[in-house]
C-alpha cells in the first residue's frame, strides 16, 4: 500500500511561562524551555500494511531556552498504543549551514515524517545531523531566536513502531526538565498518527 503523509493545524503553542513553587514535589508548569512547531500541528502516516518495517519517525518540535541551560529529565507521551507498540524519543542536533554537507538540501529542514527506524543507516541519511537516542540528561543550551534556515537547531524526534496492523496515536508530548535546580514540565499539544491497517483513526 502506498505511503501517504500530511500535516494539518499549522499553529504553534504559546511559549511557556514559569509559575508555581520551586519547592513543590510536582514539576512547575512552563519555565525557560520553549518547544515550538517547525512543520505543523499533526502528522499522519498512512498504513504500512504489507511493509516489512512498521516503524516511522516524526519530527518538527524545536527546542530552545529563553533563560538558563535546561537538562531533560524525561519525555512522556499521552498515547493510544496497542500491546506490541513502542514510542521512543530522540534528539536531532542540526549544525549551522556552513558546517553542513550539501547545506541547501531539503533534508536539513525540520522533519515531517519518514518510514523506518533511526537505527537504520538509510533513515539516518534522510535525517542528517547528530542523533542522541537517549534524551535523558541532554542539555539544551541553544538560545531562542527567530527561525532561520541557516541556523542550527535542536529537534525532538519521535519514533513509533508497531508489530501488528493496529497503528499508534500520540495525542500530546510532555517534556520534563531541570533548570536552576527546579523541576519544570511543558505539555505540548502535538499529535502523531501511524495509521492502522483498518483506517479507524481520524485522517487515515
Amino acid at each position: 500500500m502506498a505511503l501517504t503523509f500530511f500535516v494539518s493545524g499549522c499553529t504553534s503553542p504559546p511559549s511557556p511561562t514559569a509559575g508555581g513553587d520551586g519547592g513543590s514535589s510536582k514539576p512547575i508548569s512552563g519555565g525557560p524551555l520553549s518547544v515550538s512547531n517547525g512543520s505543523g500541528g499533526r502528522g499522519t502516516l498512512g498504513s504500512l500494511e504489507g511493509e516489512d518495517n512498521r516503524g516511522a519517525v516524526f519530527g518538527g518540535l524545536l527546542l530552545c531556552t529563553d533563560g538558563p541551560t535546561v537538562t531533560i529529565s524525561e519525555i512522556r507521551y499521552m498515547s493510544r498504543a496497542t500491546p506490541g507498540a513502542t514510542i521512543q524519543p530522540a534528539i536531532r542536533i542540526v549544525p549551522v549551514a556552513k558546517e553542513r554537507q550539501r547545506p541547501d538540501s531539503a533534508v536539513w529542514a525540520p522533519l515531517s515524517a519518514v518510514r523506518g527506524e533511526l537505527s537504520n543507516p538509510e533513515v539516518q541519511r534522510q535525517v542528517p545531523g547528530d542523533l542522541e537516542l537517549d534524551p535523558e540528561g541532554f542539555q539544551v543550551r541553544r538560545r531562542c531566536a527567530p527561525p532561520s534556515p541557516s541556523a542550527g537547531r535542536i529537534e525532538l524526534l519521535t519514533e513509533l513502531h508497531t508489530d501488528n496492523g493496529d497503528g499508534v496515536v500520540v495525542d500530546s508530548v510532555v517534556v520534563e526538565y531541570m533548570a536552576d535546580g527546579k523541576r519544570f514540565d511543558v505539555d505540548v499539544p502535538w499529535s502523531f498518527v501511524l495509521c492502522s491497517d483498518h483506517g479507524e483513526y481520524e485522517g487515515c
